[in-house]
């Protein structure tokens, strides 16, 4: 599947997606190969709704790659959260440690016979004004998370 017809059906989904620089374009050129094709085209993506068709995204191109946007993004009909896991020994603890989801993707280059993978949660439904019980103990909780997954390659 080319970019655009990645996008089609991340919109079709009711996500949203951004078009991400392609591996060989000349501002990937600097980073090295397993860091490139991951930087939006858009200075100001993060502000942007979310696309209502491949048309409202100008700057993707077939070779593209395409990312997905996750939290509260407006216009789009679900909100995810996802798991970038980037080894082996991650996978093994988020399998241990995380619920099940449907939706794994792989991704990154084969190494030593493993590729990472992210695993799509539906963020839980809030009200936009409603306001989040004992922050202290929840941030507390996170740094916890934090420190454990560190070293671990497992991002959220």
């Amino acid at each position: 599947m080319n970019a655009h017809q990645i996008a089609k059906r991340l919109i079709d989904l009711g996500l949203a997606p951004v078009a991400l620089l392609p591996p060989n374009h000349p501002n990937e050129a600097e980073k090295p190969p397993e860091k490139r094709g991951k930087a939006p085209f858009a200075r100001d993506w993060q502000s942007q709704p979310a696309p209502r068709s491949v048309d409202d995204m100008p700057d993707l191109m077939p070779e593209c790659n395409v990312g997905v946007r996750t939290g509260r993004v407006a216009g789009a009909r679900i909100a995810v959260v996802v798991v970038d896991i980037d080894s082996e020994k991650a996978c093994w603890w988020a399998k241990e440690h995380l619920p099940a989801t449907p939706i794994v993707t792989v991704s990154g280059r084969n190494t030593a016979g493993w590729r990472g993978q992210h695993w799509y949660y539906r963020r839980p439904e809030t009200k936009s004004d409603e306001r989040v019980g004992g922050r202290e103990r929840l941030q507390r909780r996170a740094l916890a998370l934090a420190r454990a997954l560190d070293g671990l390659g497992i991002d959220i």
